[in-house]
């Protein structure tokens, strides 16, 4: 089982950083395709404006400003092009970064640890499942929690027999989700 639990977490965060990886690698694509398309106009437009020159002083002034326009153009959409490909790329490593930290806090944890955590996982799913679907379970789960506050000790007769009445309900609601959720694959 902890094999087992230990194998999903690392294949759920292999998933996660794969999903993530083509996300970026797709929004990278789009933006490239887009400034090399800017690019390319640029590049167009200067050609226009150099054979458009026909050795008039006046039009060469123009021309020659604006192939300076489209040159500072032309810079500041490489710069931006690389500014986003050196955010991908933080995000990228940043991401990596984090996945790795999670998985050696994960390796670095006992076995013991490991399973509570797993079966703390698996419980708190359970249970939002059963809060989101069961309003009986809600009610139930309600009243346990304002009963924590009071603490068992303190619970007169009549509070600790409503307690075990309440407990044992709510365990076989679970038993119940747990049979759904295990023959349905979540």
């Amino acid at each position: 089982m902890n094999k087992k639990a230990g194998a999903i977490i690392t294949g759920v965060f292999g998933v996660a950083f794969l999903a993530a990886a083509v996300v970026v690698f797709f929004l990278w694509q789009n933006d490239v395709k887009y400034y090399e398309a800017q690019l390319a106009e640029y590049v167009s437009a200067l050609d226009k404006a150099g054979k458009s020159m026909d050795g008039n002083s006046g039009e060469l002034n123009e021309a020659k400003q604006q192939i300076a326009q489209l040159e500072a153009d032309l810079q500041a959409y490489k710069e931006a092009i690389d500014k986003v490909n050196a955010e991908r790329v933080a995000a990228k490593e940043e991401s990596e970064a984090k996945e790795k930290a999670q998985e050696e806090a994960w390796n670095a944890l006992t076995d013991t640890q490991r399973a509570a955590i797993t079966k703390g996982i698996e419980k708190s799913k359970l249970t939002n499942y059963l809060l989101y679907n069961s309003e009986e379970y809600a009610e139930l789960y309600t009243y346990l929690r304002d009963l924590a506050s009071k603490g068992l000790v303190e619970l007169s007769k009549s509070e600790y027999n409503k307690y075990k009445e309440v407990k044992t309900r709510m365990t076989e609601l679970e038993a119940e989700a747990e049979a759904i959720l295990g023959a349905s694959g979540e």
